[in-house]
């Protein structure tokens, strides 16, 4: 057995992986988590030896639910990630034991803790995605009624050259790749494929051979030619997702073939035409994003024919049972399960929780509940209670601020640059839930600039943070 001191739980797992992905951002940055669940264990910590036993002396390991392990590699390929995961499973082969492995990688299977641990999640009940199994979207508000309304119109709407491109604005999680398979089969392609590509997952290169496509001896391992989902989309919808996350040289081709319909493959000279509609999404602020020159106004006009902005969950609460209730059932099918009961004060406290990882943080809170569920019965000690007790910020600067004349007085006796910049850090922070590690990233800057100006600024740092 191993010692507990060995590993660490799973909330102080989730703390280090948002780190881990906030400084994961310069190009060329990995990461993976590996998750290892296994059907028995001989006694309680056996499994996390095993799974010890196959990592290096710089991993985290972490115990998701019992007899279930996660870890986190740091500055880890792919294929590294998966030796570490393969020699784990052969581990626990060698004492006679099932286990099931899933790997997720930065920043190919997502760019958050709630990405990468909903990927594995995924993998784990044996689905190519988290975008969830249910029949269609949960619309319990008025405000997703009116999105879903625009959406048909969107979905429809035509233009001189075809149908017209629509942009999908939103926050992580909160359900743009959901909306955009809706669009797709609401529209008058939805006989035709739907094809979806992660724009921030991969490099320039790849991501250009992907959209276009390549010919034979294009480059070192270009054995044949390969059309690409530009082409193979033909009479269906490409999903762009996280368009903002495209460099500069690739928008100015993305937008050339828009333009043209045409593309042109890697290594050719001679363009090939495509029938295609463009879904786009992120969670960038594009409009900024072209003043400071990251991405290009006129590709943006192009792919805004139509846009939708989807609003996060915590402004649409009255869709928080249905879609746990949602989630249960899939968990419990999965697992060949009667999905348990979600009791009073466990929906109580789902509902009071801000949700700054929208519905993907939702779904896998739910699928841990499950997994952790002994009985017929979800309660609070099911849920990462600690860091769901953060209540929900009735304004920004109820959320952050410390509410004293000491404070006032700070923001007083700033410049107004610096009280433009207060502004934008509370607001920021709300948002985020008072989540440091999101609020620095979703501003730009390093988690310990943050800190710095926090103090600078006379802003008291949140009691529960980054858990």
């Amino acid at each position: 057995t191993i010692p507990m001191r060995l590993f660490h739980s799973h909330g102080a797992f989730e703390e280090r992986l948002e780190d881990a992905c906030a400084r994961a951002s310069a190009p060329g940055s990995k990461l993976a988590v590996v998750r290892v669940r296994f059907e028995s264990e001989t006694s309680p910590g056996s499994g996390a030896a095993i799974v010890s036993g196959a990592l290096r002396a710089g991993d985290f390991l972490a115990q998701y639910a019992a007899g279930d392990y996660e870890a986190l590699l740091i500055d880890t390929e792919p294929e590294r990630a998966r030796q570490i995961g393969d020699d784990a499973v052969r581990r626990a082969r060698a004492e006679g034991l099932a286990v099931r492995m899933a790997i997720a990688t930065y920043p190919a299977d997502g760019r958050s803790a709630e990405a990468l641990i909903g990927h594995a999640n995924a993998m784990l009940r044996g689905t190519e995605s988290d975008s969830g199994r249910g029949g269609g979207p949960v619309l319990k508000s008025e405000i997703m009624h009116k999105l879903y309304r625009m959406a048909e119109r969107a979905a429809a709407g035509h233009t001189a050259t075809g149908l017209i491109n629509v942009l999908i604005l939103g926050e992580t999680g909160a359900g743009k790749e959901v909306l955009a398979a809706w669009i797709h089969s609401h529209s008058p392609r939805a006989a035709g494929p739907l094809v979806s590509i992660n724009c921030a997952a991969l490099t320039e290169t790849l991501l250009e051979s992907e959209l276009f496509g390549y010919e034979r001896g294009a480059f070192t391992g270009a054995t044949q030619a390969k059309p690409g989902l530009l082409e193979s989309a033909a009479k269906g919808t490409v999903f762009l997702d996280e368009v903002g996350d495209m460099t500069t040289p690739l928008q100015t081709k993305l937008l050339r073939a828009i333009e043209s319909r045409q593309v042109t493959r890697v290594g050719s000279v001679s363009p090939r035409p495509i029938d295609v509609r463009f879904v786009a999404a992120t969670n960038r602020d594009l409009e900024a994003d072209i003043v400071s020159n990251r991405f290009r106004q006129d590709l943006y006009f192009r792919l805004n024919g139509f846009s939708l902005t989807i609003p996060p969950l915590r402004d649409r609460p009255d869709e928080i049972e249905p879609l746990a209730r949602r989630f249960l059932t899939d968990a419990a099918a999965a697992a060949k399960q009667r999905a348990p009961s979600l009791s009073p004060e466990a929906l109580q406290i789902l509902q009071g929780y801000w949700w700054p990882g929208n519905i993907r943080e939702l779904r896998n809170v739910i699928e841990r509940a499950m997994v952790l569920c002994d009985s017929g019965q979800i309660s609070p000690e099911h849920l990462p209670v600690e860091k769901m007790r953060l209540a929900r910020p009735q304004s920004a600067s109820a959320a952050t601020t410390t509410g004293t004349p000491a404070a006032d007085a700070v923001a007083d006796n700033l410049s107004p640059d610096e009280r433009a910049e207060r502004r934008r850090i509370l607001d920021t922070m709300a948002d985020c839930g008072g989540n440091q590690t999101r609020a620095a990233k979703k501003l730009g800057i390093a988690r310990g600039t943050l800190i710095e100006r926090l103090k600078r600024y006379g802003i008291k740092r949140p009691q529960v943070d980054d858990e």
